[in-house]
């Protein structure tokens, strides 16, 4: 579960990329490019949260497969 939405948010962020961000002075920014961005940001680091949690608790990484479905860890 934690795996898809992972996806979902990594296939969001891909359409808020802002090309060459880095490279743009701060006062040729606009402020759809500052909020494009940010949004970029958010899900970017969603993903990661998302993906983090699925490596702990779903059994489809190798390493959680030999573990009894009883023992999840407690949110």
């Amino acid at each position: 579960m934690y795996l898809l939405v992972s996806i979902v948010l990594c296939s969001l962020a891909t359409l808020f990329y802002v090309p060459h961000f880095m490279d743009m002075p701060f006062g040729a920014m606009t402020a759809r490019v500052l909020f494009s961005q940010l949004l970029f940001a958010v899900a970017v680091l969603g993903a990661l949260a998302t993906f983090a949690r699925s490596i702990e608790v779903e059994r489809i990484w190798p390493w959680n497969r030999s573990r009894p479905l009883g023992n999840r860890p407690r949110d």
